[in-house]
């Protein structure tokens, strides 16, 4: 209604305080919200990234005020515009094809490995989301080495390169731990080493009366 009265004055629509009174991802709600806003005929939104679950809100409605404006002149919906907010889901699947003619079919359970510890020595893993690295710390045979990078693959050459494992077991171990902690890295998540990163939700059971 004071849009309609006073179209002339630009109007300030603050996001923040729906994003931290939900625990909810804040890309969704800034999304949304900046797109309602737009409806609205709103000329800026205000967000902040005082918590922890809020970082990167600034870019977040960034991008969702780049998809409404793009949908508002091309009169579409704001989907399929060569810009998304699309983070942990897509929308569309695609797999790799795999040539699985003549080959054995390996029925692999689910079952937690266990494996004798490496004797060159063990690592510790952490993210730094401050410096914005991935942290490895070694103690074995070879002393002991603090390692910093950003990726997975350039910390994990760095420790073939030194020769800080002797086991394949434990090479495994250690690629798929830091496969985790870059994937931890770049979206903001807590890493705890050897536990999943993601653990979705499941609705809880609410007794009938």
């Amino acid at each position: 209604l004071f849009k309609q009265r006073r179209p002339e004055i630009p109007m300030l629509m603050g996001l923040c305080n729906v994003a931290e009174f939900m625990d909810v991802d804040s890309v969704g709600v800034n999304a949304l919200l900046t797109v309602l806003a737009a409806e609205l005929g709103v000329s800026m939104v205000l967000v902040v990234e005082k918590s922890v679950k809020a970082a990167g809100s600034t870019t977040e409605a960034v991008i969702a005020s780049q998809m409404a404006t793009i949908a508002w002149k091309r009169k579409t919906p704001p989907k399929d515009l060569g810009l998304s907010l699309l983070l942990l889901k897509d929308k569309r699947r695609v797999d790799m094809p795999l040539d699985v003619k003549g080959a054995e079919v390996v029925e692999v359970k689910d079952k937690p490995a266990r494996y004798p510890p490496d004797p060159l020595g063990i690592f510790t893993i952490r993210v730094n989301h401050e410096e914005k690295v991935i942290e490895v710390l070694y103690k074995g045979v070879k002393g002991k080495t603090l390692m910093k990078g950003k990726t997975a693959s350039s910390i994990y050459g760095e420790i073939l390169r030194r020769g800080m494992v002797s086991k394949l077991s434990h090479a495994f171990y250690l690629g798929v731990e830091l496969g985790k902690a870059e994937e931890a890295l770049r979206t903001g998540k807590s890493y705890i080493q050897e536990e999943s990163l993601f653990k979705p939700e499941k609705p809880i059971n609410i007794p009938k009366r």
